[in-house]
């Protein structure tokens, strides 16, 4: 039976006997021996005890859940710290002497604008100095 049957059950077995004590609760007063109302006291007990003894079994079982959960979560970051710790090793030992990746990107992205200032500049200069050498000439 599952939790959430056991708990319906419960609340209609609550229900059903909550409302016989509520009705035979004015007879008691009455007949103090009044059979139906100490069986529905005795019935509304016995669902109070069995409601604390599934709340103590639910608190157990969530408490056993939590510390299972704890263990697997610090399972789980010391495996992911020794993988990041094997990944930077890995990075470090394949990138000896060279930059590391962005840097890399950066150090090309800055080369080549400087390549291409340089050529611009030089073209400049040299046809430059062709149409004054033209004009010299002439």
């Amino acid at each position: 039976m599952t939790l959430e049957n056991r708990l319906n059950k419960i609340k209609r077995d609550w229900n059903i006997t909550k409302n016989r004590f509520i009705n035979t609760y004015p007879r008691s007063k009455v007949n103090k021996n009044d059979r139906a109302f100490i069986t529905s006291k005795e019935k509304l007990d016995s669902i109070k005890n069995e409601i604390n003894s599934l709340y103590e079994k639910t608190k157990d079982d969530t408490e056993k859940n939590g510390k299972y959960l704890d263990f697997f979560n610090n399972y789980i970051e010391n495996i992911k710290e020794t993988i990041n710790e094997k990944k930077i090793g890995l990075v470090t030992k394949t990138g000896e002497n060279l930059s590391g990746n962005p840097l890399k990107i950066d150090k090309y992205n800055n080369n080549s604008l400087a390549y291409i200032n340089i050529t611009y500049y030089m073209i400049s200069i040299f046809s430059m100095s062709f149409f004054i050498y033209k004009q010299l000439k002439a």
